[in-house]
């Protein structure tokens, strides 16, 4: 019965739902049949196909710049019902070189009551719908001033949203969540999102990456919100009638799009670093959870500010939870926000912290805020260096192993896309969409291009070159170019060749690896072939690398190597002893796909001897059965939980019976929580073994949802009566992945566990509701008819009440449903004929009386008008 009510569940979403997934990552394709994964192996099976992602015949150029904004002075408020905004905005401007007569603004959607410049009211303005011309009344010449203002009314929902993405769900600029206080499962927020060039909804101005400009923004509004925008509050007024006055000031310059405000009700956890305010804003119910969320934020700022040489260039450094946040994370100076699911509790972050995207939003302050792409071809300036953050974090903090995991999923993700959705340049000039270079070349590529190019310089070069680089070009817009040059200046080689092939070039290489030794002249031959790359990419590429000669016993040999043409041969001399095993990209930094005449024994060998996690999973996705019977009591005990992991994916089912104590070991003692329960999870695939004892151990000493979840699964198949004992403790933990397992262990009709369900089927969150409700609906199977009559009863209330969730409403009469029909089933019983009437007289009132007519669809999927 819950598979049945999970399945109608998914299937009627669809009656219900217009909206489309949240986060802001990629515009990453699904795979297709060119390419089948294993790991961090991409096979490719027909190199025939092209590989190019389509192109714009059009050049992208940067829209010249006329005029230059040097500051906004702009006082908003707002109309809730109407979801528009009032707007002030005051602009000095001046010539950006050649003298003008007029200007024109871009400001989408707005309603202009009035524009003057230098206080004289020009009325022979025009506007379009989409951009403001205003004639200025006289030529001005370079660096002669002029102060422009804009009274409007911007309708953010009238906008188009024709350029919205993957990575960025809606193009409004500004949006209203439950403006009008009906939803009771969200909370009023008023939030700004301004990538790429959307926040023009709201305020008038230069909606490009290349303006910059220092602002003030007031915002008013009702005295219950707390506000938040760029900079420092520099002062709160009471304008009465219950409005406040918010003054924000941020008196660095930076780009339109990074302008943001958000107005609603937070709960706030505030520090300090190296002077500088550091804010923390959550939902009210993650307040004491609120810098575990952010964990790690003062010491993030330490490392990255060490690791370039460059402090913190801003004056605060606030993070932000908004409600139906159309993006992953945005990176609005000193202010970044982010979408609520990154909120967890305590026990949830045990195994899924939030540092890759909390480090990726801080670097954007150096990469992107202080130092911005000039256009959206080089939108990798901004997220190359903001993904490859994330590797830099992890090596710091955790050690190489996790920051090459990470590595191993970025390369997926780039390759993934490329052999399902096609390749484009790096810096792509000829987008068919700005918003389609939100994608796994600009993010995944572009760090791991980065990651080729410090190995190449060197640490030392490389980040002294990042240094020059944000030194020379602070507060500016740039290209790829100026990253070249910067490199250049700080090491004096030429890099060229290597902009001109990651940056400016198509793809990436496909090598035939072939290994060869000669006992008689005590060489090494490798033979490198980039013939099978596609025909499409920029072949051949000139790579160099560290080729690692491995030892049972003996050191490491590392050798220089470079390929430069389709086919090329490196030679090593003096090589005494024939190597284990050899691998041509000993450091694991090519960005490339590798096929290598490697045996079995050498994978093997690859797996024991190389340190490297990207060589140990490697080496297992290749191993057969025989071989990897060699590597396992290794794998489950490397010190990489990911290893381990992989290894216990790697056992063949045949031969997990001769594990089963390291099993139960790894089950209740290994750190990492996926291993824990993959082991927990194999141990039940063994036939024979009783995991009473091991579940009830982890009820009582697991801390993990994932882990207690299971154990309660599997005492409710063999062990129900046991559950009850574990509830009371486990009641002590409030968060919402909790009361799903408290759901599932709740099986005995008692009015304390009715009273649970009823009082969460109100709260439950929508993530989860789903999960919910087809517990309750469990629960409920067999229970007696005054159970049935009161769980009724609170459905019937939720479903009447006309600010309820939809979905809420449509998981309950689905569950009326169901009690209707277990009514229904007990015969001539004059109590139940008489529930069964009433519960079916009820439920066509409310159908009949429920506003939403796709609501009113669902519903009749139900119950089917008689």
């Amino acid at each position: 019965m819950r598979n049945l009510i999970v399945y109608s569940f998914i299937f009627i979403l669809a009656l219900l739902s217009n909206s489309c997934s949240t986060n802001k990552t990629l515009q990453n394709n699904t795979e297709d049949e060119y390419v089948s994964e294993v790991l961090d192996t991409l096979e490719i099976t027909d190199t025939e196909t092209k590989f190019l992602a389509p192109q714009s015949e059009e050049f992208r150029a940067t829209k010249p710049i006329t005029y230059d904004i040097l500051h906004m002075d702009l006082t908003v408020s707002f109309d809730f019902a109407k979801q528009e905004v009032f707007g002030k905005a005051g602009l000095d401007i001046k010539p950006y070189f050649y003298p003008i007569d007029q200007i024109t603004l871009d400001a989408d959607g707005f309603d202009i009551h009035s524009v003057l410049v230098n206080g004289i009211e020009i009325k022979n303005f025009t506007y379009n719908g989409e951009e403001l011309t205003i004639p200025l009344g006289k030529t001005y010449k370079k660096d002669e001033k002029f102060k422009v203002f804009v009274d409007y009314t911007a309708k953010p929902n009238e906008t188009s949203l024709s350029d919205a993405s993957n990575a960025i769900q809606s193009d409004k600029g500004l949006f209203f969540i439950d403006p009008l206080e009906t939803n009771p499962d969200s909370p009023t927020q008023i939030w700004s999102q301004g990538e790429t060039e959307n926040n023009s909804k709201w305020f008038p101005t230069f909606d490009k990456p290349t303006e910059r400009f220092t602002q003030s923004i007031t915002l008013q509004v009702p005295e219950k919100y707390m506000t938040l925008s760029n900079g420092k509050l520099i002062e709160s007024k009471n304008l009465g009638n219950g409005l406040r006055a918010d003054r924000w000031v941020q008196d660095k310059p930076h780009t339109p799009y990074l302008v943001m405000i958000a107005v609603g009700d937070w709960a706030v956890s505030q520090e300090t670093w190296n002077g500088i305010p550091l804010q923390y804003i959550v939902d009210h119910e993650y307040a004491a959870d609120a810098k575990r969320i952010f964990n790690h934020t003062p010491e993030m700022l330490t490392f990255f500010s060490k690791t370039i040489n460059y402090p913190y260039p801003w004056d605060k450094y606030a993070q932000i939870v908004v409600k139906e946040y159309v993006s992953g994370a945005m990176e609005n100076t000193t202010a970044v926000v982010f979408g609520d699911f990154i909120q967890k509790h305590e026990n949830e972050l045990i195994d899924n912290d939030n540092d890759y995207i909390v480090s990726h939003e801080m670097m954007h302050h150096w990469f992107g805020d202080l130092v911005t792409c000039e256009d959206w071809s080089n939108l990798t300036l901004n997220e190359g260096f903001a993904n490859y953050a994330e590797y830099l974090w992890a090596e710091y903090k955790y050690g190489r192993d996790k920051a090459d995991h990470h590595r191993m999923e970025e390369l997926n993700g780039y390759l993934s896309q490329v052999y399902s959705g096609g390749a484009h340049p790096l810096i792509d000039y000829h987008y068919v969409n700005k918003e389609k270079m939100f994608d796994a070349h600009s993010y995944n590529k572009g760090g791991l291009i980065l990651h080729q190019l410090r190995y190449y310089l060197g640490d030392e070069a490389f980040f002294a070159g990042l240094n020059h680089y944000l030194t020379k070009n602070a507060y500016s817009s740039v290209e790829a170019d100026e990253l070249r040059l910067a490199f250049e200046d700080v090491s004096g080689l030429d890099l060229h060749w290597f902009f001109d092939q990651w940056f400016f070039g198509v793809g990436h290489p496909n090598l035939d690896i072939n290994y060869a030794y000669d006992d008689v002249s005590k060489s090494v031959t490798i033979d490198v072939s980039q013939e099978s790359t596609s025909d499409d990419f920029s072949k051949p590429f000139i790579l160099p690398f560290d080729i690692a000669l491995y030892y049972e016993g003996a050191p490491t040999q590392w050798y220089k190597g470079t390929v430069k043409k389709l086919r090329d041969t490196i030679l090593i001399k003096n090589v005494s002893t024939k190597p284990d095993v050899i691998n041509l990209d000993g450091n694991n930094v090519l960005l490339g796909l590798f096929q290598e005449n490697k045996t079995q024994m050498e994978y093997q060998k690859q797996f024991q001897l190389s340190p490297l996690v990207f060589d140990k999973i490697s080496a297992l996705s290749r191993l057969d059965e025989d071989h990897i019977e060699a590597v396992i009591n290794d794998g489950l005990n490397a010190d990489y939980y990911f290893v381990r992991l992989s290894t216990l994916h790697s056992i063949p089912e045949t031969k997990l019976g001769n594990f089963i104590e390291k099993l139960q070991s790894l089950a209740l003692s290994d750190p990492n929580t996926e291993v824990r329960a993959s082991a927990f999870q194999l141990l039940l695939s063994i036939e024979d073994f009783d995991p009473t004892t091991l579940a009830e151990t982890v009820m009582k000493t697991e801390k993990s949802y994932q882990m207690l979840y299971l154990a309660s699964y599997v005492l409710k198949e063999i062990k129900p009566e046991s559950l009850a004992a574990y509830i009371p403790a486990l009641q002590k933990d409030s968060s919402d992945n909790m009361v799903l397992i408290l759901a599932g262990m709740m099986t005995e009709d008692t009015p304390q566990n009715l009273q649970f369900f009823n009082q969460h089927s109100l709260s439950i969150p929508s993530d989860k509701m789903n999960e919910f409700f087809a517990l309750y609906n469990e629960y409920l199977a067999g229970k007696s008819l005054p159970t049935l009559t009161t769980a009724g009863n609170n459905l019937l209330s939720l479903v009447s009440n006309p600010s309820q969730n939809q979905f809420r409403k449509y998981y309950s009469m689905y569950i009326l449903s169901q009690i209707l029909q277990q009514v229904e089933s007990m015969g001539n019983v004059s109590e139940a004929i008489a529930m069964g009437s009433d519960l079916n007289q009820r439920i066509e009132h409310l159908i009949q009386t429920e506003p939403n007519e796709k609501l009113v669809d669902a519903f009749r999927s139900i119950f089917p008008k008689k």
